[in-house]
């Protein structure tokens, strides 16, 4: 909780403030605020204005070249492209998650598929190189199944036993996708024969600790037709010092990883799949992804519901707009109703886009990318929709934690699955950390100005009301358990919530 609201080292340009009961990272100043205000307000008088016959696409690309003359026909029309196109990618993006609830699944398991189309998914730079690695595992899982299940010509191995060795390779692979997911020091290995046939009762497998060196457990596999048979064959040997694996059983080490388990009837089924040439080898669904995804999808949630206590944002929009009369736009304010809101989400993109290239931001330099752009206007235009609908009692403030967790899930997917490579870790903390926030935070409270004084109350009052909730059910259980866990945490915790 506190790595992204900790104090920074002296000289960057952080502090904090108790007056708005809120923390307050000096990420974009008022100056800048009012700058970005005026840009999205011509922004809307002009799409407001604009031909009914005039698509999205053609009233952007004219607000830019009067914006930004500078730049080319060409890279005007390139921005255009990557702002409508990464709105569309996000709306898609939260619509499938979205279909994915309403049918009774977790939005983990929607983002393990999703993490499986973008290969490259990640919400941090971290989880960057933590899926790399286990990308790395599946490859070598692959690998090591496909040299089993083919001969040293190359060809498929029409052995009838063929399901034993399968189950070997199987059992040692899983257990090794498992433990890359865990984070354990300990891998599976099949021992197999220097020479060309194997020695009577040798080990099938074993489990090595990565840090002694050593070998921690021996498995004897027996693949019998029945449990009964797979004991009586164990019986038959001699295989002192090593466990039996049948198809009831699974590999396990000291610190708790295992195998996946592979019944009889499953090992033969690959067996046929093998020797029938539609060998697929191992999926991502064929292991704990959802592990994986689960860790990735909570930290997005996590990214979205600290963002909404960063007030700073709301506060800049509250002290420019409290003494200016604002002309309500009725698009703005059937948008965050309906949740019509696509024409918002451009607007937005477009205003903060020409509001970067002129330098008004310090915090989104000029040639931000346009899909860090385009990601902090449609999460914040989603938000504000949330928030309005708490207000209003549409949604309780615990739905809309729920909701605001899963705009930052969808939204973290959609930015990956377009972005290839560790670049994503920037554009993480650049859309879902404290400058996401801050920035998100006052366009949030400026369009719900424009939207009129009353949609502006709402979207305050639902704020208070969420932040409530992620004070109660977030922070309070954090900060307990790091009570418990470090005493010395006492004097931040108590100061952490003082502001709240």
């Amino acid at each position: 909780m506190t790595s992204n609201l900790q104090a920074r080292k002296s000289g960057d340009k952080f502090m904090y403030e108790k007056e708005t009961e809120v923390i307050s990272p000096e990420i974009i100043t008022i100056e800048e605020c009012d700058k970005l205000s005026s840009t999205i307000s011509d922004f809307v008088s002009s799409y407001v204005k604009k031909s009914e016959t005039t698509t999205n696409e053609e009233w952007l690309f004219t607000q830019f070249r009067v914006h930004m003359p500078e730049r080319s026909d060409e890279e005007l029309t390139q921005i255009q492209h990557e702002i409508i196109y990464g709105i569309q990618a996000q709306e898609e993006s939260k619509t499938s998650l979205k279909e994915t609830v309403s049918n009774g699944r977790s939005k983990e398991s929607w983002f393990a598929c999703e993490m499986k189309k973008a290969t490259s998914g990640m919400s941090t730079i971290e989880a960057a190189k933590y899926l790399q690695s286990l990308d790395e595992a599946l490859e070598i899982a692959n690998q090591e199944l496909w040299d089993t299940i083919t001969t040293q010509s190359g060809a498929i191995n029409q052995n009838p036993q063929l399901d034993g060795f399968i189950a070997e390779e199987y059992h040692a692979q899983t257990f090794n996708l498992n433990a890359t997911v865990r984070g354990s020091h300990y891998r599976a290995r099949v021992l197999k024969p220097e020479g060309k046939s194997y020695t009577k009762n040798s080990v099938d497998n074993v489990i090595d600790n990565l840090d002694t060196g050593r070998i921690s457990r021996r498995y004897q596999m027996k693949y019998g037709a029945t449990i009964e048979r797979s004991h009586a064959m164990y019986q038959a040997g001699n295989y002192r010092g090593q466990r039996l694996l049948t198809p009831a059983d699974q590999m396990q080490a000291p610190d708790g990883t295992t195998s996946n388990l592979l019944s009889k009837r499953q090992a033969k089924e690959l067996q046929k799949q093998a020797q029938s040439g539609k060998w697929d080898g191992l999926s991502w669904n064929d292991y704990a992804m959802k592990d994986v995804a689960n860790g990735i999808a909570k930290n997005a949630g996590k990214a979205g519901i600290q963002g909404m206590l960063v007030g700073t944002g709301f506060e800049l929009a509250r002290q420019i707009f409290k003494d200016k009369e604002i002309d309500s736009e009725k698009l703005i304010e059937t948008g965050l109703e309906t949740g019509a809101d696509f024409a918002v989400k451009v607007i937005v993109a477009g205003g903060l886009k020409v509001a970067s290239e002129k330098g008004f931001i310090k915090c989104l330099p000029r040639d931000t990318p346009s899909d860090i752009i385009t990601t902090i206007a449609f999460v914040t235009v989603e938000n504000v929709k949330i928030l309005n609908h708490v207000a209003s009692g549409s949604l309780t403030p615990i739905e809309g934690f729920e909701k605001i967790e899963r705009v930052t899930t969808s939204s973290v997917c959609g930015l990956a699955s377009a972005t290839k490579g560790a670049a994503i870790g920037a554009k993480i903390l650049s859309c879902f950390g404290l400058i996401g926030a801050a920035v998100g935070g006052f366009i949030g409270g400026t369009i719900g100005y424009m939207a009129g004084s009353g949609v502006a109350t709402a979207v305050v009052k639902g704020y208070q009301k969420v932040r409530s909730v992620i004070v109660e059910h977030v922070v309070k259980p954090i900060v307990n358990t790091a009570k418990r866990v470090c005493e010395g945490a006492k004097s931040f915790v108590s100061n952490f919530l003082s502001w709240w």
